[in-house]
């Protein structure tokens, strides 16, 4: 089981760094937006949309181009057609998250029970949760903190869905040599293939 998950590490490590990064990135950028516009909650709420949009989307250029990549060696038969191959790497990647974010959950529901021995490690983990794992979602979190207090953490994990559905659908898309562009029917980029191509 290690061999395997060092190996697919080995083999995926660009985009898994690349993912993390900017999970960083992104979760400080968003941080700062955000509480810049905590006086307003219709400010906030839109400075967390645009946050985590733009973390979808950078998730899914270096998704696209990996696919991209990857797609001479699939058609030589050199590599399998992997179709959910970005949603793996992108799960793969935010292993580091979950050993934050699952705790949250386990030790809120723990809570919820009536067990008060746990809240002083879910606050630990939740803040790690809140502003290091998902900074971009910051605004989405305060303004269920605010509605079910105690209950909130319950939520983390559906943040991990728009990030592991951008890495499948920018990998898929790559390997398929299919821009998003064309569903807007925007013209796809033409030219020479060595090129990198604008999504």
């Amino acid at each position: 089981m290690f061999n395997k998950l060092k190996n697919f590490y080995l083999d995926n490590m660009k985009l898994i760094h690349k993912f993390l990064l900017n999970q960083i990135a992104i979760g400080l950028f968003g941080f700062m937006v955000i509480i810049s516009t905590s006086m307003s909650q219709t400010a906030m709420i839109i400075a967390t949309v645009c946050a985590a949009l733009f973390f979808c989307a950078l998730l899914y250029d270096g998704a696209w181009e990996e696919g991209a990549r990857d797609r001479n060696r699939i058609l030589n038969g050199r590599l399998k057609k992997r179709p959910f191959h970005g949603a793996a790497v992108a799960l793969f990647a935010y292993i580091p998250s979950m050993l934050f974010v699952i705790p949250s959950v386990v030790l809120t529901l723990i809570s919820l029970a009536g067990v008060s021995a746990v809240d002083g490690a879910l606050t630990v983990f939740t803040t790690i949760s809140l502003f290091v794992c998902n900074g971009m979602y910051l605004g989405f979190s305060w303004m269920l903190a605010g509605a079910m207090p105690k209950a909130y953490p319950l939520f983390f994990l559906l943040y991990f869905i728009p990030a592991v559905f951008a890495y499948f659908l920018g990998y898929y898309l790559g390997t398929e040599d299919v821009q998003i562009k064309t569903f807007f029917g925007m013209k796809p980029t033409t030219g020479d293939p060595s090129v990198k191509k604008r999504k």
